[in-house]
């Protein structure tokens, strides 16, 4: 199997992050996949994986992300379906769901049909570092969090030393209010990507405590971590998971303990995507409306034009606010 082409898979097809992380990426994919296909080698199975993966890719300028996404998710369908006993095709089948799950279905169908295929696979291979990660966003909601608990719980003893993984559990702590834990969990976190070097993942356990801080009273540490941030120099916001925690931590700040002169105050980072663009925008609107400035706040909008991302965002005053 082609490294190269596969190892963006997860990286693509985050749940976490959707579409928006599939499109940096619009360069750098195909040609891995186009390399991978060049070979000529391997089995049919691998042969399977990289021309679903290619489905992403295929006719991207006039095809929907979400349309190539479900046709990626039946690819892997079949895939899984003709190997069974294939652990790696059924993990990669349950990340399709999850990558295609639709955001206004209630019902979490395609996230409890991802963790009938991982939790047999997980008391089967308990170390195996993808399937507890997956089991985490499966159950990343209010319906199935509880069934997450022994999931978070182990995957950070699974890779210790991965920043990301020690973050994960606190997903589902977040879910269910253990603030201790998450703020734990997003430390250690914080600790192991700052000396690795990775920014993003950093600042990502730096909005996530952030948040547990607030929820939990200890503003004055909210506001250490938020300081910290501004003490950061040269932070890439185009980047999505820079732009967006750097964006979210004082938008959090401000807006959780109504302080609405400071959310007014709030600047639009420059250079992000639009959709991390339009948090500030929000805060700000909803901070000069808070603050009795509504014709300012109605005035507070972002346009993307005819980029793929395309939207208005408008602050409509609709009654007294209190």
């Amino acid at each position: 199997m082609c490294d190269g082409a596969l190892g963006y898979r997860h990286d693509v097809l985050s749940p976490a992050l959707g579409p928006t992380h599939c499109a940096r990426h619009d360069s750098d994919c195909p040609r891995e996949i186009r390399l991978a296909r060049q070979l000529e080698a391997g089995s049919d199975r691998e042969r399977k994986f990289i021309n679903a993966l290619g489905l992403i890719y295929q006719n991207a300028d006039t095809v929907p992300y979400g349309r190539r996404v479900l046709n990626y998710n039946r690819a892997m369908g079949d895939l899984a379906a003709g190997n069974r006993k294939d652990v790696e095709a059924q993990v990669f089948y349950a990340l399709a769901l999850l990558a295609s799950a639709s955001p206004t279905d209630k019902t979490h169908g395609n996230q409890k049909q991802a963790a009938d295929l991982l939790e047999p696979l997980y008391r089967a291979y308990p170390e195996h570092p993808g399937i507890p990660h997956y089991l985490i966003h499966a159950y990343d909601n209010a319906e199935l969090a509880p069934r997450g608990l022994a999931a978070a719980r182990a995957y950070s003893k699974i890779a210790p030393s991965v920043p990301h993984a020690l973050h994960m559990p606190s997903h589902i702590f977040t879910r269910l209010g253990l603030w201790d834990d998450s703020i734990a969990s997003n430390r250690a976190a914080r600790a192991a990507a700052h000396q690795q070097g990775d920014t993003g993942e950093e600042l990502h356990a730096m909005d996530y405590l952030v948040y547990a801080y607030l929820q939990s009273g200890r503003d004055a540490d909210a506001a250490e971590v938020v300081q910290q941030l501004r003490n950061m120099s040269k932070l890439d916001t185009d980047d999505f998971k820079i732009g967006y925690a750097s964006t979210a931590m004082p938008v959090r700040y401000a807006i959780e303990r109504g302080q609405w002169a400071d959310a007014a105050s709030i600047v639009p980072p420059t250079g992000a995507p639009p959709h991390v663009v339009a948090i500030a925008v929000w805060a700000r609107g909803l901070g000069l409306a808070r603050s009795g400035r509504t014709a300012e706040a109605q005035t507070e909008r972002i346009d993307c034009g005819g980029s793929n991302w395309s939207f208005a965002l408008q602050v409509t005053i609709t009654g007294p606010l209190r």
